[in-house]
């Protein structure tokens, strides 16, 4: 999940890219963290509900 960050940050320190082609990666870089952010959050919150409607499943054939 943190590999687009860290490409990002080394895309920052890196002097082998120029102008702006540095900006256009650390840019792409930075939506690919923000991407994997959002489906692990997503995927955490889906099993979270899971769990949830499974308690209530199991409390209304009691």
């Amino acid at each position: 999940m943190s590999t687009g960050l860290i490409i990002a940050l080394a895309n920052i320190f890196n002097s082998g890219f120029q102008g702006s082609i540095r900006w256009v990666m650390v840019g792409c870089d930075l939506l690919i963290f923000m991407y994997n952010l959002k489906v692990t959050f997503n995927q955490k919150q889906n099993e979270a509900a899971n769990q949830n409607t499974v308690g209530i499943v199991s409390r209304k054939r009691r």
